[in-house]
């Protein structure tokens, strides 16, 4: 059976642990509005449904359950990736991966999956994993478990209690944003592995950087980074909403000096 729309606003409403009076001033609204739309007894128009939407930061890909729902055709697209609606907008986001070089970049979704890299990320995390060629196949790459997985990068990432707490603070601020299976099978599988359980907290207050480090080491080679995620500041269509772009930075001289040199390398044919 199809939610109401009061039904489907309260339930957003709850999710984001907000009153009804703290809608209503973000909204613009009366909370007796908010009161009346909830219960049923005012009917919303479109550009109320949308207003509320916004207040309460309803992923795009959700918002045309609620327009259904107030009885109004759907508003937000859902365009596939070789559409020709999104061609600038993902031009635009592979522009800025590539031009991040020499430090790496990636092109991931909300579920953190890969969808495309910089040539200084490929070259760069190969150089950790114990098969490199995983980030060369077709098989989809979810970030995430790559680096969960000890068959992945984990066995390279030195403080791994540590960047798996920061991991698991920004899954769970993802997942009270926009619920997802995915983002929460990947947070369960954080909290119920025992190393986390055993060090995850104790290292959580070992912080001794400005901003959350990925430190990594294999073979003599180690390199630190931080990291900076971007996304389109408004999206109209679920599939661009769902996109970000990760871009690493050096932590230190020591490791900005390393990604010079395996960009170097990459020009001359060497990587």
């Amino acid at each position: 059976m199809e939610m109401s729309f009061g039904h489907l606003l309260r339930q957003w409403r709850t999710s984001r642990g907000q009153s009804q009076l703290d809608l209503a001033w973000r909204a613009g609204f009366s909370q007796r509005h908010v009161s009346f739309l909830e219960t049923g007894r005012s009917r919303p128009s479109r550009s109320t449904v949308v207003i509320l939407a916004e207040a309460l930061e309803v992923p795009v890909g959700a918002r045309n359950s609620l327009l259904h729902a107030a009885g109004f055709a759907s508003l937000y697209s859902a365009e596939p990736a070789d559409s020709q609606q999104l061609k600038w907008a993902l031009a635009a986001l592979d522009s800025v991966v590539a031009s991040h070089r020499p430090f790496p970049a990636l092109i991931v979704d909300r579920g953190w999956n890969l969808h495309s890299a910089n040539v200084s990320a490929l070259a760069l995390f190969q150089r950790f994993l114990p098969a490199p060629e995983v980030l060369a196949t077709a098989a989809p790459v979810n970030v995430i478990r790559l680096a969960l997985d000890p068959a992945g990068l984990r066995g390279s990432i030195v403080n791994w209690a540590g960047f798996a707490h920061v991991l698991l603070g920004q899954l769970k601020q993802e997942q009270a944003h926009a619920p997802a299976d995915a983002l929460g099978m990947l947070i369960a599988d954080i909290e119920s592995d025992p190393e986390f359980q055993a060090h995850g907290r104790e290292a959580a207050a070992m912080v001794d950087t400005p901003v959350a480090t990925l430190r990594l080491a294999r073979d003599g080679f180690a390199v630190s980074l931080f990291t900076l995620v971007s996304s389109f500041a408004a999206s109209h269509d679920a599939h661009l909403s769902d996109l970000r772009v990760e871009t690493f930075f050096p932590a230190d001289e020591g490791s900005r000096e390393i990604l010079l040199a395996m960009d170097a390398a990459i020009n001359d044919g060497g990587a």
